[in-house]
């Protein structure tokens, strides 16, 4: 199980402060981890709710702020543009 994401799927408020420091982080690999894991996150979710949306929203933003050079923030950019193709739905798509 991911690290900040429930059995259920949700972003766990337990965790879900790790898992937005992991998008977070300074360091490049610790960011192309936390991802990937996101992809999944999307991928396996049918329902994320709209706090689920904010919080990742968020996390994302740093994601991309920390990603402080020109080649890292285009392979980043294309990296999140598809997450958009990962969600099993399109009302999920749509947001």
């Amino acid at each position: 199980q991911p690290r900040g994401v429930e059995r259920s799927g949700r972003m766990s408020t337990e965790h879900g402060g790790a898992f937005a420091k992991q998008l977070a982080s300074n360091d490049k690999k610790t960011r192309d981890k936390a991802v990937k894991v996101v992809r999944k996150y999307l991928a396996a979710r049918a329902d994320p709710t709209p706090q689920d949306y904010l919080k990742l929203w968020k996390a994302l933003f740093y994601c991309m702020w920390h990603s402080d050079k020109p080649l890292v923030q285009h392979e980043l950019a294309a990296q999140l543009a598809a997450l958009v193709h990962v969600m099993p739905t399109f009302e999920a798509s749509a947001l």
